[in-house]
């Protein structure tokens, strides 16, 4: 045992060295850094990113002037990946501003990343991840839009697209304005959505302990699964196909031709008044 003293200790002093934190100067500048063009953007740690489209690739970074050279940033394969090299704290600024010039396919934020759309974005096919304590809050009109939604992470989103699908995971929270003619949405776990807009068809699956609220998405036909603990509103016009098992609860608002495929286990469902809208 004793000759083992001196390996912990050593781990033990390399752990805290890995773990110490950068201070920041707290004296902010501002660098401009030109970029090979890209196509996908994979951004952690504790930025501020704002994202809008010009004519050449570039990144502007406002920091505390010690902090520079620990921004991580590079282009592999059409991906910009931003990082910091250490964990800074007491910052003054740690503000990102990114200009893509191609079509933008994918964006992933993780840790506290906190991502706005600094303008309307025009994209094609396009995806957005978010993991951790991020937070996103996007306008943008697209041909496809994905969003994958998980952990602890927070959207404000307004989306006009031919095709919308959300996946939306453990405690992640979301609030919307959609409108495309096809939408579709995952809910799992813990999340949380709150969605308002105008759809043709729309379709929803939900289980665990979700929280759906979708009493202003007005939806001309729905298909709706309510499983698990899930709670649900859905705003449909036409045609209403539901299964609903478990615990679930499911409130109908509208006056939709309903076509109860599954009635089993507790489930509850209950036809509903309109109350107020998210952006009235």
């Amino acid at each position: 045992m004793i000759k083992k003293l001196p390996f912990l200790i050593l781990l033990i002093l390399f752990s805290c060295q890995a773990q110490e934190k950068v201070k920041g100067s707290r004296n902010v500048k501002t660098e401009e850094y030109n970029l090979t063009p890209f196509h996908s953007i994979q951004i952690s740690g504790d930025f501020e990113v704002g994202i809008l489209k010009g004519s050449r690739p570039m990144m502007e970074i406002r920091a505390d002037d010690n902090l520079h050279d620990l921004i991580q940033s590079e282009v592999v394969g059409g991906v910009l990946y931003i990082k910091p090299v250490r964990e800074f704290s007491r910052t003054k600024s740690q503000e990102i501003r990114i200009t893509f010039s191609d079509t933008l396919r994918n964006i992933q934020i993780s840790d506290k990343v906190e991502l706005e759309s600094l303008e309307d974005l025009f994209v094609q096919d396009f995806q957005l991840k978010t993991r951790d304590n991020s937070k996103a809050f996007i306008t943008l009109t697209a041909r496809n839009f994905n969003l994958i939604h998980g952990d602890d992470s927070r959207a404000e989103l307004n989306v006009t697209a031919t095709e919308v699908y959300y996946q939306l995971n453990q405690s992640s929270r979301i609030e919307a304005l959609v409108n495309a003619p096809l939408f579709k949405v995952d809910i799992y776990e813990k999340a949380n959505a709150r969605i308002d807009g105008d759809i043709e068809e729309f379709e929803l699956r939900a289980d665990q302990s979700a929280e759906f609220d979708g009493e202003n998405l007005a939806c001309v036909n729905a298909v709706v699964l309510a499983e698990g603990d899930s709670e649900n509103k859905v705003n449909v016009i036409e045609n209403l196909q539901l299964r609903a098992k478990g615990n679930s609860e499911t409130e109908i608002f509208n006056t939709p031709n309903i076509e109860l495929l599954e009635f089993t286990d507790e489930a509850v469902i209950a036809k509903k008044e309109f109350g107020k809208g998210l952006f009235n």
